[in-house]
């Protein structure tokens, strides 16, 4: 076991010897969905330490979701920030690193009085109108599968006032984004079903050009998981982001 981390440790500083003179001084840009959600800033956190280590400066736009992956797969930005897995089979200029930054559960959100024992995608209600943001993958994936019927939308907030005029029978997200976008509207009645209807594990990709830079980011990123740092960053933005939405 010691001899295997030691030779490790070699790679990556092979790896960095070879690499980091490319990259020195350079800025990767990574898009990912805009309105701060949870998934985003524990992964822009945990990429931005990675790229820092290598002397890579990171930065980060927010775009609307389907821009957001348009704009990667093209090379228009360096990177998509956290999506999941197998995105590459329809964006196939995009190469996902294989260290996920966060496993993210997703909840159902209803109105009170239309709550319903959550067993999966497949125990919702087959009248029931879901909203969702416009570029969740995962949803559009499940909405298929389960035949789901949808109502995607630009943001979380359209999401919450469209639940609470009765225009969509639930909502998906977690309990600190859409639970905080709730208590800032002041909107009543609306309950968080109380198992997860799905997790997903979150993933960063670069597009094909930085291809060479894939290994040395990868194993920064392992250095940082066995290391355990992954999970300290993990729960330090979650703790961050429950203070902000109290």
């Amino acid at each position: 076991m010691i001899k295997q981390r030691l030779f490790r440790r070699f790679i990556f500083l092979m790896l960095v010897v070879l690499i980091q003179p490319t990259y020195a001084q350079e800025s990767l840009v990574f898009s990912t969905v805009e309105g701060g959600s949870r998934g985003s800033k524990v992964c822009g956190e945990i990429l931005r330490v990675a790229s820092q280590r290598l002397g890579i400066d990171m930065n980060t736009w927010e775009l609307p979701g389907a821009r957001s992956l348009i704009m990667a797969n093209h090379g228009s930005v360096d990177g998509e920030l956290a999506r999941i897995k197998d995105i590459e089979t329809k964006y196939p200029n995009l190469i996902r690193i294989q260290v996920s930054c966060l496993d993210e559960s997703i909840y159902l959100f209803v109105k009170s009085g239309k709550e319903f024992p959550v067993d999966g995608w497949g125990s919702i209600p087959p009248n029931y109108v879901i909203g969702h943001r416009l570029g969740a993958k995962f949803i559009e994936h499940a909405a298929t599968q389960f035949v789901i019927e949808t109502a995607p939308v630009y943001s979380p907030k359209q999401m919450v006032t469209l639940l609470d005029k009765g225009r969509v029978d639930g909502i998906i997200g977690t309990p600190e984004h859409i639970g905080g976008i709730i208590s800032k509207l002041g909107i009543k009645g609306v309950v968080m079903l109380e198992s997860p209807v799905h997790t997903v594990c979150l993933y960063p990709y670069l597009n094909k050009k930085h291809a060479q830079l894939i290994p040395m980011l990868t194993a920064v990123l392992k250095e940082m998981e066995v290391s355990g740092e992954i999970q300290k960053i993990q729960e330090r933005i979650i703790s961050e982001m429950k203070v902000i939405h109290t």
